[in-house]
């Protein structure tokens, strides 16, 4: 019976065998990244790729691929946004062999319970989305609102907030 993304898996095993693990999962059954979004529709295509390095330390290579609508911090619309998440992961037991990995990998601590590849997918996507979301100017429905915010006014008509600080130090000399 085939692996379900929401199953438990036992990554140091898979590692060993060298398996890959792939599939879709919706995004609505990623509770720690629907909140993050402006909508839980879509799916999440990845591909998790467990193997051992040649002094046989283990990983997990892949991708995830997802199309997120997020919320435009310019004009407060929806914005779709597709991600692409390279992983790189070495497979630890604890934080001492954290020191021991590649400085390419970021760990997959399995001290902390129990791992999913879901798990894995949604840590990865919460990751990659940007940090502050927001459509090209271009694109965005307030962008020329934002690309002309500072040019409406004149430089003589624009506030100058130290210009009354000039005057006082201009007053004071002889």
């Amino acid at each position: 019976m085939p692996t379900q993304p929401t199953d438990i898996i036992e990554p140091l095993s898979l590692a060993t065998q060298r398996r890959t693990l792939s599939g879709q999962l919706p995004v609505a059954e990623l509770p720690r990244l629907v909140p993050l979004l402006r909508a839980e529709s879509g799916d999440v295509a990845f591909e998790l790729d467990f193997d051992k390095d040649p002094v046989g330390a283990p990983f997990v290579k892949g991708t995830v691929r997802a199309v997120v609508t997020l919320q435009c911090q310019r004009c407060m619309q929806e914005m779709v946004c597709p991600i692409t998440a390279n992983i790189n992961l070495g497979i630890v037991r604890n934080r001492e062999a954290v020191g021991q990995l590649s400085s390419e990998l970021d760990p997959l601590m399995l001290s902390d319970g129990d791992v999913s590849a879901a798990s894995i997918v949604e840590d990865e996507l919460i990751l990659a989305l940007p940090i502050v979301a927001m459509h090209e100017v271009a694109d965005c429905p307030r962008g020329d609102l934002a690309e002309n915010e500072g040019d409406s006014m004149s430089g003589s008509e624009r506030k100058k907030p130290f210009a009354a600080l000039a005057d006082l130090m201009n007053q004071d000399k002889p």
